[in-house]
Order: structure tokens, then C-alpha cells, then sequence
């Protein structure tokens, strides 16, 4: 029997490449994004690279419960099964104290609101079939909080914060729960940063992660992932002088 998954953020960068990975690995998709015409492109890729794969697209803002509910219901109708939830949808604001309120609402209702509302919906059919796995994309700025970013690192602290209690709360149901938290990787999101694309972590590393994650046997539980970028390591410098 074909497993089945559902990605949020699924039309581009990060999301269609886990999206094309989870299909060659046999699983139906329900993809989440908000533009419709680039997730029926997606769609007629993966369809036309694998004919069994059923695709579903549901253009859907994923802060809107109301819209996700109806989604997630007619995804699970359609295969009977959710086993992977990837939250992987999300968006960067510039500002710390001085974000503006609007870009602040917009932070909390993607990045937060979001991962909530996929989760909401999708646990109790997790837990009914009695197994799952909840990828939940976070950030390196979950970690380490740098001004440029720190209200984009607050939303992202709240989701590392959510994992955690979801990773507890869920693995008595054979769910498993995982905070991904990838520094620089080279997507729309980035092109604007001051160095090469070359340099930044790819979307094939976390695609690699993915794959990692959910082929390990069913008593392995990784609560989060830190993928650090080389290029911004090497630019820290440290502290203590050496002879």
C-alpha cells in the first residue's frame, strides 16, 4: 500500500524538493502553497515523471484554519492515510524591536500559526492509524538569535518549542517528531545574502536529511536536526587569542 504525505510550502525551493523525493519514494502528496498555478506545475512534473503517484493540490493559506481543516479532510478522504506531515512553510522578516507590526503579524500567522494548524488537523489521523512522522522545518535562527532577525528567530524558537512537546506528547501513538534547523540554504529567501549560492547549503542536503529521518527504524527518535552552514562557521572568529 502507498504511504501518503502532506507538504506545506510545496511550490518551490525546500518543499518541491521533498515533495519530488517523497514521490520517488512511492508516496501520494497533498501539496500546500498559496500560489495555485505554480503547484499544478509541480503537480504535472511529478505526475509526468511517475504516472502512480496520485498528486493533490490544495492552494491554501495555511494560517487560515478554517481552509487547512477542509484541505487536510478532503486529502485524507481521497488516500485514507497521512504517514508524513512536512511544516515546511514559512516566511523571513527583517527587524528585531523595530519589525513592524505588519510583518510581525505575517511572522506569527505563517510560521506559527501554520505549523499549528497542519498539526491540529493532522495528529488525530496519526494517531487513529497509530503511526506518523511531523517534519517540522525551523531555522538555525532557533538556535543562535541574530538582530537582523529577531523576530523571524522568535517564530522559530516557538515552533523548536512546540517540537519539543510534540515529540513527548505524540510518541506513545508511534509518531515521531522532528525540528529540522538549517542555517543559509539557497532558495528564494536567501538571494539576497552577501555571498555565493554555490556556498550555501543546498535543498539536496536537506532532502538528504529527510531521507535520513524517516528510513530510520521505528525505535530511533531524533527530536531536531542542526545543519550549520560551513561558509557562515568559518566567519565566526573566536574569542581567544592564540599564540
Amino acid at each position: 500500500m502507498n504511504k501518503s504525505a502532506i507538504i506545506t510550502g510545496a511550490s518551490r525551493g525546500i518543499g518541491e524538493g521533498i515533495a519530488r523525493y517523497l514521490a520517488a519514494q512511492g508516496y501520494h502528496l497533498g501539496l500546500f502553497a498559496r500560489g495555485e498555478a505554480a503547484l499544478a506545475d509541480v503537480k504535472a512534473s511529478i505526475e509526468a515523471e511517475h504516472p502512480d503517484i496520485k498528486v493533490h493540490i490544495y492552494p491554501t493559506d495555511v494560517s487560515d484554519l478554517g481552509a487547512v481543516t477542509g484541505a487536510v479532510a478532503d486529502f485524507n478522504d481521497q488516500l485514507g492515510r497521512v504517514d508524513v506531515l512536512v511544516n515546511n512553510a514559512g516566511i523571513a522578516r527583517i527587524g528585531t524591536s523595530d519589525v513592524t507590526p505588519e510583518d510581525l503579524q505575517a511572522l506569527l500567522d505563517i510560521n506559527i500559526k501554520g505549523v499549528y494548524n497542519l498539526t491540529h488537523m493532522v495528529a488525530p489521523i496519526m494517531k487513529a492509524q497509530g503511526s506518523g512522522y511531523i517534519i517540522n522545518m525551523s531555522s538555525r535562527a532557533a538556535k543562535i538569535a541574530m538582530p537582523p532577525l529577531g523576530a523571524y528567530a522568535l517564530t522559530k524558537y516557538a515552533v523548536n518549542g512546540f517540537n519539543e512537546a510534540i515529540f513527548t506528547e505524540l510518541a506513545p501513538y508511534n509518531i515521531k517528531c522532528t525540528a529540522i534547523c538549517p542555517s543559509v540554504i539557497e532558495t528564494e529567501m536567501t538571494k539576497d545574502f552577501d555571498f555565493p549560492n554555490d556556498e550555501k547549503i543546498q535543498v539536496s542536503d536537506i532532502v538528504t536529511t529527510v531521507d535520513y529521518l524517516i528510513n530510520l527504524g521505528p525505535n530511533a527518535l531524533i527530536k531536531e536536526v542542526v545543519v550549520d552552514c560551513q561558509r557562515v562557521v568559518k566567519a565566526i572568529k573566536s574569542p581567544i587569542k592564540r599564540d
